[in-house]
């Protein structure tokens, strides 16, 4: 779906006639990746996060922090 909606992106032009209905078009497609990353979060933060507290003692939340630091492209901002 990303990808989807950056060609979307990356397609439009100043000089196209139908520049103003496309992006309207796209404001639906982009509100519903708005609303599912967001609803993925919420459950991430109410469900997952505070279960992996429980579950994980913290000499393994440590090894999950580091893989998922070295994971990162080394240009992330952190």
């Amino acid at each position: 779906m990303l990808r989807s909606l950056t060609q979307r992106l990356e397609s439009l032009s100043p000089s196209d006639p139908s520049l103003r209905r496309r992006i309207v078009v796209s404001l639906d497609r982009y509100m519903l990746f708005r609303h599912l990353i967001e609803h993925h979060t919420l459950r991430e933060q109410n469900i997952f996060y505070p279960l992996l507290d429980e579950k994980v003692d913290d000499d393994e939340k440590e090894h999950i922090k580091a893989a998922l630091q070295s994971a990162l492209p080394p240009d992330f901002a952190r």
